[in-house]
């Protein structure tokens, strides 16, 4: 009698099933937060909104908080690859641009577009980060502290091009980036005033170059 045959394990496509249900399950998320907020938001309504089962949905992110954070991770990247945004093309390209005004202007036309995304679940972000302390924790830490630690770092390559206005303190520098190009300002003027987002990117261009940068010496012309 013919022995029967083993089918082989496709890993592969194991991963891809799980990546999918993964995607699948933020993608379904994503409204309900919106809308509902943080806090009334449950597990189970989750999973039949993505039609996957309780238990699948907690073996894939143990908690809700766990959800909550994948589904900030897709918004702020604005896709569910695994790439850090330190190394997506926009934030690598501003380690090859040499001129101070260029170097600002890219930063902040990479900014925007994540405060976009970011604006419309912000409201829900800030609630649960008052109401929830794990949520609080990490918006402690990844919205304010590690969004800071990105603005040091571009302060300090302004400083390296000699484009810090002369007694103008890196620190200090970082901390009006952080500010300006922040969610809560981009919030206040696009959210509750109705500013156009090319709008809100010319004000923070223009208002940081005015506040940061030294000023262009004048080329005079020879007679």
């Amino acid at each position: 009698m013919a022995k029967p045959v083993k089918r082989k394990y496709d890993s592969t496509r194991r991963r891809a099933q799980a990546a999918e249900t993964r995607h699948q399950v933020i993608e379904a998320s994503r409204p309900l937060f919106i809308n509902q907020g943080y806090v009334a938001t449950s597990m189970r309504q989750v999973s039949e909104a993505a039609s996957v089962s309780l238990q699948t949905l907690y073996n894939l992110f143990e908690s809700k908080f766990g959800l909550f954070s994948a589904l900030m991770d897709v918004i702020v990247a604005g896709d569910h690859e695994p790439v850090a945004l330190a190394d997506r093309t926009q934030f690598r390209a501003l380690a090859t641009i040499d001129s101070p005004e260029e170097y600002l202007g890219a930063l902040v036309a990479a900014a925007v577009p994540i405060l976009m995304r970011l604006d419309v679940i912000y409201p829900t972000l800030r609630a649960a980060a008052v109401s929830d302390p794990e949520v609080g924790a990490a918006y402690r830490r990844f919205v304010l502290d590690a969004r800071r630690a990105g603005y040091v770092e571009a302060a300090d390559r302004l400083h390296s091009l000699e484009g810090l206005r002369h007694g103008l303190d890196p620190a200090k520098a970082a901390d009006i980036m952080w500010t300006i190009v922040g969610p809560d300002t981009y919030h206040l003027l696009v959210g509750e005033r109705d500013w156009a987002v090319g709008d809100f990117e010319s004000w923070a261009v223009d208002t940081l170059g005015r506040t940061l940068l030294a000023p262009t010496p004048v080329q005079r012309s020879s007679r």
